[in-house]
């Protein structure tokens, strides 16, 4: 609901108006470029390379030796479409009025904060997709939480406080998550538990949220996952989704052709170098030569870094010492591997993309206005006392070349913040 207490403020400052944001930095979006693809009715479509040519014949008699037959190599299309997200926001009709006052300046210069809200808000859903899109398959093949534990509550209406699994947490998610709306499954990620449910508050020191919907008489389980609001069905394949996929796939099986198969990474435990400079080795094995970004929980990268600290000696005596770091690099066999912090990467997981292996397709990436459209994507609302601007985005993520990437589960980190019981 829009009321005039949300807009406390935002009649006295002007802020800088942003229409079509760049992806912030260390984020899925920074690293996978945007482009249209190739249309091919409502998907899009890339041609895979997945065989090399194999009609050889080997000979030593010195003889006008006979050919064997050509063994053609093999390329697939990869087919798929880009899934949309829209965001929305109301502004009273009273704060119009008050923005305007007669003057047409004053009232663009007061939509600057709802678009600075708004974009801020489609980013994060962009980046939660691209991460743990769920797919258009029955089934969800990501989620963003796993309750291991219900706290209190008798019901969603009570509420529910639920603590999630160690592996399954992320900080940097239930930060921006206070207010947002989830739907909740059952393990089989196809049953709905309940939808629309409103997550009102977030304790870290527990992996806790706290979950409600009024005048619901559900009671969630342990074992129940969590997907974004209308997730299920209506979303991209994630990165997580297409790094743990072993079988088909946009229309290719990776139980057939390995190059369209991610490495699969056992850490059992804490992240180290050893274990970066094993990666780099086995993607090596599978053809990589340029390395890539490992996107990595904070928790993991604090691990790393204090890692790298003990193997540091300093040569020379220094007035003033600067010590932690923001990006670690490791010189390994596949290439240069850039580890960075990414801000909703879960605990128990990374993600390893290879560069120039990715790429994100679809008609338009976030933005709040379409060429031949309107200037905005803002109308008066016919049946409310307001005004509605609303931004947009069509794009799911790509990866050209899955064995090239490679996706590590098990990871524990010192820092790990874990469910009550």
């Amino acid at each position: 609901m829009s009321t005039g207490a949300n807009w406390d403020g935002m009649l006295k400052r002007r802020y800088g108006p942003l229409v079509d944001p760049l992806p912030s930095p260390n984020t899925m979006a920074e690293h996978l470029p945007f482009e249209t693809g190739k249309a091919l009715g409502d998907d899009f479509q890339v041609t895979v390379k997945l065989g090399l040519e194999h009609g050889v014949t080997r000979d030593n008699t010195r003889t006008a030796f006979t050919l064997m037959g050509a063994v053609d190599s093999v390329t697939k299309p990869a087919r798929l479409a880009g899934s949309s997200i829209n965001i929305q926001g109301r502004i009273p009709r009273e704060m119009l009025a008050a923005m305007s006052n007669g003057n047409e300046a004053s009232y663009g210069e007061g939509l600057d904060t709802k678009v600075v809200g708004l974009a801020a808000g489609l980013e994060f859903h962009r980046e939660i997709d691209l991460h743990y899109g769920c797919g258009s398959a029955a089934a969800a093949a990501a989620n963003i939480g796993v309750i291991s534990t219900i706290v209190s509550g008798a019901n969603l209406a009570a509420p529910i406080v639920a603590d999630l699994t160690r592996a399954s947490y992320s900080a940097g998610i239930w930060n921006l998550m206070v207010g947002g709306i989830v739907d909740i499954l059952q393990a089989d990620a196809t049953t709905v538990r309940a939808a629309e449910v409103t997550v009102t508050a977030v304790n870290h020191s527990f992996n806790r949220v706290t979950l409600f919907k009024t005048g619901s008489a559900v009671l969630p389980v342990a074992t129940d996952i969590l997907v974004p609001r209308t997730g299920r069905t209506l979303s991209c394949y994630g990165v997580q989704a297409i790094l743990e996929n072993t079988g088909s796939m946009f229309g290719i099986s990776a139980a057939t052709y390995p190059q369209w198969k991610a490495l699969q990474f056992a850490v059992g435990g804490a992240m180290t170098r050893a274990k970066i400079m094993s990666v780099g080795a086995r993607l090596r094995q599978n053809g990589l030569r340029r390395g890539g970004k490992m996107f990595v929980n904070a928790n993991t990268f604090a691990d790393l870094a204090e890692e790298g600290n003990t193997l540091f000696r300093e040569l020379e005596a220094k007035t003033i010492r600067v010590q932690g770091a923001e990006n670690i690099q490791y010189k390994t066999a596949c290439g240069i591997v850039d580890v960075a912090v990414d801000d909703v990467m879960k605990q128990g997981i990374w993600m390893f993309l290879g560069n120039k292996v990715g790429r994100r397709v679809g008609s338009t990436d976030n933005t709040f206005t379409l060429p031949g459209s309107r200037k905005w994507f803002f109308q008066e609302l016919e049946n409310a006392a307001g005004a509605q601007l609303q931004g947009y985005m069509n794009q799911a993520p790509l990866l050209d070349i899955p064995y090239h990437c490679a996706i590590g589960t098990g990871v524990t980190n010192t820092a790990d913040t874990s469910p009550s019981a």
